[in-house]
């Protein structure tokens, strides 16, 4: 509710990326999916996301023209969901940072993280190192590299996903919401004038490689042509891999480590960091300068894999 609610602020306000685009619809194709969707509506509801509901396949295939309904049972649809560019979401990131006075290092290396007396005491980097009592893991699929080097196991992986375009492809209309196959994972909206399409590969060891894989993307593409038929004619024009950082329980780690004092993470979203990242930042930001943060987020701390209170979602595409 909070990342919504700095969408849709002024640009000013929280460099809101222009080219943002409204609704999700999520197909579903067995039974279990719907139960499943069904409680979480509920919840949703009580949260006060009332625009959230459920759309039977005939409306479905009117919202979204190119979807084969044929197995679906239904379809989850929220006006309020979104997507935006990740380019233009991270410059204004940047500009916001820097106009509050952060100091962005780029191109700059972290080597090392020093420790002594049980906590933090400074980092190394490729340009000189930087004397600090506090050290925020950011850093995506490589946390664990990073917490290793202050004696911490971090248990974030990294897994390759690919995204591919089409060139242009006007079957596809301008205002589709954001599709989701929920079995199988694939997704498609619309970007520029043809379409971007991606999907899970379920099968692939976590690792660090980031060519892309022809092989899954032929796979990738008939499994589009199963859900959106339509899709079967379109052509790639480009497409690249890239690496989501995923804990044993598809959560994030938000927090300080006990284990080392100055030592905090905000880590291993698997997936969920886009939507999560104004809330989880906001709440850090809290719990660091006051103590305490306006939500609990003691589910999400380091501490909850040794003590074997993993958080359990539903649904987790």
């Amino acid at each position: 509710m909070w990342t919504s609610s700095c969408w849709s602020a002024k640009p000013s306000a929280r460099s809101r990326p222009e080219n943002a685009r409204a609704a999700c619809a999520i197909v579903l194709t067995l039974p279990q999916q719907v139960e499943d969707v069904r409680h979480n509506m509920e919840m949703w509801h009580s949260l006060g996301l009332s625009e959230a509901r459920w759309v039977d396949s005939a409306e479905a295939a009117k919202m979204v023209p190119v979807l084969n309904v044929d197995d679906v049972l239904g379809c989850t649809y929220c006006p309020t969901d979104g997507i935006a560019s990740p380019a233009d979401v991270t410059s204004g990131y940047a500009s916001a940072a820097r106009r509050r006075g952060a100091r962005l290092k780029e191109g700059v290396e972290v080597v090392g993280i020093d420790v002594g007396g049980g906590r933090v005491q400074g980092v190394r980097t490729s340009a000189g190192d930087i004397a600090t009592r506090v050290v925020f893991n950011c850093a995506g699929a490589w946390s664990a590299s990073i917490g290793r080097m202050a004696g911490l196991e971090i248990p974030v992986l990294p897994y390759r996903r690919h995204i591919a375009v089409t060139g242009t492809f006007p079957a596809v209309p301008r205002n589709s919401p954001m599709t989701v196959d929920f079995q199988t994972s694939l997704y498609f909206h619309p970007e520029g004038d043809g379409v971007l399409i991606g999907m899970s590969d379920r099968t692939e060891p976590p690792g660090y490689v980031t060519d892309v894989n022809w092989e899954f993307l032929e796979k990738m593409f008939e499994q589009a042509a199963r859900r959106a038929p339509a899709l079967a004619s379109a052509g790639i024009k480009t497409a690249w891999a890239g690496l989501y950082e995923t804990t044993p329980d598809h959560q994030a780690i938000l927090g300080p480590v006990p284990e080392l004092e100055g030592f905090w993470c905000a880590a291993g979203f698997s997936g969920h960091g886009f939507m999560q990242a104004p809330a989880a930042a906001l709440l850090l930001a809290q719990l660091l300068l006051e103590h305490r943060s306006e939500i609990d987020i003691s589910p999400f701390a380091f501490t909850r894999f040794g003590q074997g209170s993993l958080v359990h979602e539903r649904n987790v595409i």
